[in-house]
């Protein structure tokens, strides 16, 4: 039974805390140094001297977790450039169709998005 919480529930424990910690702190660093930290006090109140090597492995899971969240919200973000409601800002798609050489996918979103700034006029392709 110990074994299968050293291995398989603080593991999964800790790669939600991660992503938890990651969307309201932002950085994969910090995120990692609060899992080291709790899980060296762990070590010491609850757990005897060998969780000292699991602390560091699971601050390793932590920091992976924080940094592969992060890159699917900069993706996300990239993908969604411009497609929130913003009053400034109109979505243009020059073209829909999938045999046009212009549209390429790109993390999923095309390249033919034209973002149109209302105060300026000024137009610019998203990259």
């Amino acid at each position: 039974m110990n074994l299968l919480l050293l291995l398989f529930a603080i593991p999964f424990a800790t790669i939600v805390f991660s992503i938890i910690l990651q969307k309201i702190i932002n950085s994969p660093i910090l995120v990692a140094l609060a899992a080291f930290a709790i899980f060296i006090i762990l070590a010491v109140t609850i757990f005897d001297e060998s969780f000292f090597i699991l602390a560091v492995v699971y601050a390793i899971i932590a920091y992976l977790s924080a940094i592969i969240t992060r890159l699917i919200k900069t993706i996300i973000r990239k993908c969604n450039n411009g497609n929130h409601n913003n009053s400034n800002v109109d979505n243009i798609e020059i073209n829909n169709d999938l045999n046009d050489e212009n549209t390429n996918n790109y993390y999923g979103c095309t390249k033919s998005e034209i973002i149109v700034d209302k105060n300026n006029m000024n137009r610019r392709y998203w990259r």
